[in-house]
């Protein structure tokens, strides 16, 4: 009984991911072309002679937004945007297009990990439904690769956006997740229960062997 609902819900595991695996992929396709289309518009950005935020014939009145916003939202929001006026000004058009392109970069880098890391997750659980143990090699090593792709994901979330933020001297931070870097160790050692239930079915089945041969 434990073993169908199992295999029941694993085969349901394993549809969820085939499913996402290609919502992520459209994604990516995306992001990756809208991403590069605001990175050419961002770098467009200017500050006219009235202190206004342009874009072609386009002019932003940031002093009128602010007036319609709350009192308390006024003063951090008016911070906000002269931080962003004074970025804007001091940057060239490529610095500015670079700068958003490789925030895209990041995240598309990203997503392509995120794709690996939900396929790995598919070939998992569907070898869990089909195979009639879920202890074979191939479930210990895909728990490795996706511990690893965590662990690549994050690492590039953190190491990547503080670079970016250290390049142009913006005022933000990140850092690991340490709950995080807790899971992917979790899921890395169950690699290792799988490979030892493999190791205790082979034993298992020789000891069998031995036992029917003696017959």
């Amino acid at each position: 009984m434990s073993q169908s609902k199992l295999k029941k819900y694993s085969q349901i595991i394993s549809v969820i991911s085939q499913i996402s695996w290609i919502i992520l992929i459209i994604a990516t396709i995306f992001i990756a072309v809208l991403g590069t289309i605001v990175s050419f518009l961002f770098s467009r950005l200017e500050i006219d002679n009235c202190n206004n935020i342009s874009l072609y014939d386009i002019t932003i009145n940031t002093d009128e937004i602010i007036t319609y916003l709350p009192t308390e939202l006024k003063s951090s929001t008016e911070s906000v945007i002269n931080y962003f006026k004074a970025f804007i000004s001091e940057h060239t058009k490529a610095q500015k297009f670079l700068m958003i392109e490789t925030f895209v970069i990041i995240a598309v880098a990203e997503l392509i990990i995120m794709i690996m890391l939900i396929y790995n997750i598919y070939i998992l659980f569907k070898n869990i439904h089909e195979k009639e143990t879920p202890f074979i090699k191939d479930n210990s090593r895909k728990l490795r690769y996706i511990s690893l792709l965590l662990l690549i994901i994050i690492s590039i979330d953190c190491l990547g956006t503080n670079f970016i933020y250290a390049l142009y001297n913006l005022n933000f931070k990140t850092t690991f997740n340490l709950s995080s870097l807790y899971i992917i160790f979790i899921i890395y050692t169950f690699s290792y229960l799988f490979e030892y239930g493999h190791s205790l079915e082979l034993k298992i089945n020789k000891l069998k062997e031995g036992s029917q041969n003696e017959k």
